[in-house]
């Protein structure tokens, strides 16, 4: 947590980059999205988790968790459904 995160930002066509602990970028968000992302992936049922996390939409939902093609894949594939 202590280690160093190299942040780059534009702001009026110039770039800047500063390095900044990670501890400092972790913040409430990051926990929500953890959560709904991780419960999904663990096969919670996508309403249960947006009820918990106070999402209005399905669409913004999916939208919102981080599950790249593999780990989709691999969900299906385990699915009752295709056992």
């Amino acid at each position: 947590m202590d280690e160093g995160v190299l942040l780059k930002t534009t702001k009026g066509g110039c770039i800047t980059s500063c390095k900044r602990p990670k501890y400092e970028l972790i913040k409430t968000h990051t926990a929500r999205r953890s959560f709904c992302t991780n419960s999904h992936l663990l096969g919670m049922d996508t309403l249960e988790i947006m009820t918990l996390s106070d999402h209005k939409t399905e669409t913004n939902f999916l939208q919102y968790i981080k599950v790249n093609e593999k780990e989709t894949s691999i969900m299906i594939a385990e699915h009752e459904f295709f056992q």
